[in-house]
């Protein structure tokens, strides 16, 4: 279940790579709120769990297209 509030909003707009959107921008030695943290790797999980991975799917239409050609290829040899 993806948790609400949303932890993600404001994701596109993060300032570098591995910066976590429910925490931007949050530069001080005292700890991230636990629950908050809880939430935010919920949504991130849910999300890798249920989005459609295009590259993924394009390397197997790929890879189909080359295994076809080699079967090609070794039966006109």
């Amino acid at each position: 279940m993806y948790p609400e509030p949303d932890p993600l909003v404001g994701m596109d707009q993060l300032e570098f790579y591995g910066q976590r959107a429910w925490r931007p921008g949050k530069l001080s030695a005292e700890p991230p709120d636990p629950s908050k943290e809880k939430l935010g790797i919920q949504a991130l999980q849910y999300q890798e769990k249920h989005r459609v991975h295009h590259e993924v799917s394009e390397a197997e239409a790929q890879e189909g297209d080359c295994l076809s050609f080699f079967q090609v290829v070794t039966v006109v040899i």
